[in-house]
């Protein structure tokens, strides 16, 4: 699938997301008062919540997403099997793997979390934090 249908499958989920804000299931919550959204507080704990089981760098998936790694293992870092695409490309949420993933669409490659988790989908909240952190700039704060 070629950039542009990545970046429009991106914005149609990001849309279908930003529909079903308020559904329960969500690792955490942006602030209300904030429309900055922080990696420790906001994206990290759903890291943490849905990724870490599988993607702790011991297991199968080298990539290690717990805290204190997982940052430096995503952001402006190409993506194994396809060193054209970043895991995570600050200010393009339809440039990066990581929200081709957790879209759901099959179409975009291999959705995450995989079935072998606790939990089967990113929620739609956490999906629209993940999109917003990458949309401001993919930050380490």
């Amino acid at each position: 699938m070629g950039f542009l249908q990545r970046a429009k499958a991106s914005v149609v989920a990001f849309g279908m997301a930003a529909v079903f804000v308020g559904c329960g299931g969500k690792a955490s919550d942006p602030p209300a008062n904030s429309k900055e959204v922080s990696f420790a507080l906001h994206v990290q704990p759903i890291f943490d919540v849905m990724c870490v089981h599988c993607h702790d760098g011991l297991q199968e998936s080298k990539l290690d997403l717990r805290k204190g790694s997982s940052w430096t293992n995503l952001v402006n870092v190409h993506a194994d099997g396809d060193p054209m695409e970043l895991r995570v490309t600050p200010a393009s949420p339809g440039a990066s793997l990581l929200v081709n993933r957790i879209s759901g669409d099959s179409s975009l490659g291999t959705p995450m979390p995989e079935d072998k988790g606790p939990l089967k989908v990113v929620s739609p909240s956490d999906y629209e934090i993940v999109l917003q952190w990458i949309s401001d700039g993919a930050k380490n704060n």
